[in-house]
């Protein structure tokens, strides 16, 4: 389990994001996990996470996210991201995320974010 928020968000996009490691989503998300803003049909929990991650990978056959801002107060941990991306036709695309997290013991149990095309 890890104590550091910081330290978990960086775990989860080397490991799971650009590794492809979703077999590890256990070790940062809580099973009933929170998501905000959630996409129609799109199922809650552990479950929702892996259905959008795997749709994010089909999307983007090369991704390769990075950390470029990382605040933690308390609980919550927030960061901002560069996206580098490739789609399955070739074409080089960048995005910007933007994520809250709420941590609790060491897992994130609620999550929010937005993700943009960068122009």
């Amino acid at each position: 389990m890890v104590e550091n928020g910081k330290t978990l968000i960086l775990g989860l996009v080397d490991e799971v994001l650009n590794r492809r490691r979703i077999d590890r989503l256990e070790r940062y998300f809580s099973p009933d996990v929170v998501q905000r803003d959630l996409p129609p049909g799109q199922p809650e929990g552990l479950e929702g996470v892996r259905e959008a991650i795997t749709r994010a990978f089909r999307s983007f056959p090369v991704l390769r996210v990075e950390v470029v801002d990382l605040l933690e107060d308390g609980d919550t941990v927030s960061y901002r991201t560069l996206i580098r991306a490739v789609t399955p036709a070739g074409r080089r695309v960048q995005l910007r995320g933007y994520a809250v997290d709420r941590i609790s013991s060491g897992r994130i149990v609620e999550h929010w974010e937005s993700v943009t095309l960068d122009p």
